[in-house]
């Protein structure tokens, strides 16, 4: 094949590939609402960071759309609790390494101003320990408007995010009249938006324009791939090679870009020290933040489980467990988180109800006890069997255990007496798959799917 027709090809397959990315990037697509928490191994959500009574405060709540209402900025607590599972698994790097609570939301759409956890203010990365309970609130102020799902979350080095239960947020108005003042040590009040950006403009163009004459000069050599292999290959004498491959003057204009790169960055430092004389440098150290305990009011139910069973056709989860009440008060079994899904009791918790039936995983009668008597007496222990059954188990991918190389969960058993005072304790075990569609051993539950099942499926594929 001729030199000319390469050269006529490459340049039809660049032209090819370049109009296949514009008609790509000019077609119309729909909004997406992925909840990326679900793409979480179910083992990782079920013996994590158990997640419970998040709550958004200081707006309002759209009563049609059940999303909380708020402009550009005004400000939002998102405040809650959290369990650090003792179940954690051994495979997945310790959130007693290094953790950091944040929130989670898609962008910039947010300014976290303060976070507190357990008392302290979580500024900086801090370490959790299993079996802790920490409560935490965190303060935002909103930036960008839009319909934003807002998810507290653990950042664990080197395992990622840990995501609890969200809630969506619409904000309205204009970013142009959004502000974040701050009042430097200096006693200089900047807005944050602006604060320093010409000077990082002038920065970037400066050594964009640098690398580009630097890649220039070295591009004008042709051609630029192999250029050693041909100048070998026409000069036939490899000191002839090496003369013109390296010239004089690339040496001389080298040692030149060098020099240029060299002072210019000592400039730069001294321009920055003079109009900033007064720094603090980012902070590597610990917050320390104290491992919580449960409440003692909270306290005094313990639970075992001696077998687990996870019917995958029924979407049955069936417990054989042993509870023991010492709390000198009847208590009922009201409730089973894990997986930040709650499955309710409600034949003692009938009140419960769905925020939003697309997004909010809460399965109102999802917690079944065979028999039909949740009551634990005072001082008894006493071997129970229950069925937690629901679609939110395939809705929210946690069916998909089974598929899993660590085929264990974990969850938070709640009791309440007849005060409605709450207990909960933490309890797991190995879970031993079934798949029999009959349900031999398993209580017959009515399963419907929830409205926006196919959305929440969605955003777990």
């Amino acid at each position: 094949m001729s030199k000319k027709r390469k050269i006529q090809l490459s340049k039809f397959s660049i032209g090819f590939i370049t109009a296949g990315f514009i008609l790509l990037g000019a077609v119309p697509v729909s909004q997406v609402m992925a909840h990326g928490e679900h793409a979480q191994m179910a083992s990782i959500r079920t013996k994590t960071i158990h997640w419970f009574d998040t709550k958004v405060s200081g707006v309002d709540l759209d009563p049609e759309t059940k999303d909380y209402i708020m402009d550009v900025n005004d400000k939002v607590r998102i405040s809650g609790k959290f369990y650090v599972s003792e179940f954690w698994p051994a495979w997945l790097p310790s959130v007693e390494g290094s953790a950091f609570l944040t929130m989670g939301v898609p962008g910039p759409s947010f300014v976290r101003k303060n976070t507190i956890l357990n008392g302290v203010h979580q500024i900086r990365s801090s370490t959790f320990y299993k079996g802790g309970y920490y409560e935490y609130s965190a303060d935002l102020i909103a930036r960008y408007p839009g319909r934003w799902h807002v998810h507290p979350l653990v950042n664990v080095w080197e395992a990622g995010p840990m995501v609890g239960d969200g809630d969506f947020i619409t904000i309205n108005g204009s970013m142009s009249d959004f502000e974040n003042t701050a009042t430097l040590i200096t006693g200089e009040t900047v807005e944050l938006e602006s604060y320093g950006l010409r000077t990082q403009v002038v920065m970037h163009v400066f050594w964009f324009i640098t690398g580009a004459l630097w890649i220039a000069y070295w591009f004008r050599k042709r051609p630029v791939l192999m250029y050693r292999y041909v100048m070998h290959k026409e000069l036939d004498d490899d000191q002839l090679a090496q003369d013109k491959l390296i010239t004089l003057q690339d040496v001389i204009v080298s040692a030149g870009a060098v020099l240029f790169v060299l002072v210019g960055t000592a400039g730069w430092l001294v321009w920055t020290q003079q109009n900033y004389p007064v720094t603090i440098p980012l902070q590597a150290s610990k917050i320390v933040v104290p491992k919580g305990e449960i409440p003692a009011a909270a306290r005094g139910v313990e639970v075992k489980i001696v077998e687990a069973r996870f019917n995958l056709p029924l979407r049955n989860f069936r417990l054989d467990i042993e509870v023991s009440n010492q709390t000198g008060e009847d208590v009922a079994l009201g409730e089973y988180v894990s997986g930040n899904t709650r499955f309710v009791n409600a034949a003692v918790l009938p009140d419960v109800i769905k925020l939003n039936d697309i997004y909010d995983p809460v399965a109102v009668d999802g917690l079944h006890v065979q028999g039909g008597n949740p009551v634990i007496k005072a001082g008894q222990t006493r071997a129970m069997t229950i069925f937690v059954a629901d679609a939110l188990w395939e809705e929210l991918a946690l069916t998909s255990i089974a598929q899993e190389s660590d085929m264990s969960m974990a969850g938070l058993f709640f009791f309440y007496d007849r005060q409605g005072r709450r207990k909960f304790t933490e309890a797991g075990a190995m879970v031993i798959p079934v798949f029999d569609p009959q349900g031999k051993g398993f209580q017959q539950v009515s399963l419907e799917p929830h409205p926006g099942a196919e959305e929440n499926s969605a955003s777990a594929a």
